[in-house]
């Protein structure tokens, strides 16, 4: 299931997911994902306040090989906003 198809439930019943991605990446993701989700919220996984509560929903993640162990720097997280 690819992130896209992950987050439609949520878009279809009037949610707005968040986008989660490696800061060096932020802006390319939201280039991508505007045409597919309207006013699409990127923001960097370096943003995140701590203690703030993210319910990941899938992982869109580029075939890129990454360095074992670490998180991609190529990959974004959709999340939805749990307040």
């Amino acid at each position: 299931q690819s992130g896209l198809e992950a987050v439609r439930p949520l878009v279809e019943a009037g949610g707005r997911p968040i986008v989660v991605a490696g800061p060096s990446v932020r802006s390319q993701v939201r280039q991508v994902l505007e045409p597919y989700i309207n006013d699409v919220v990127v923001i960097g996984s370096n943003e995140i306040i701590p203690g703030v509560a993210v319910d990941s929903v899938g992982l869109i993640q580029s075939s890129a090989k990454e360095s074992p162990g670490s998180p991609p720097e190529s990959a974004a997280e959709l999340a939805t906003n749990s307040t």
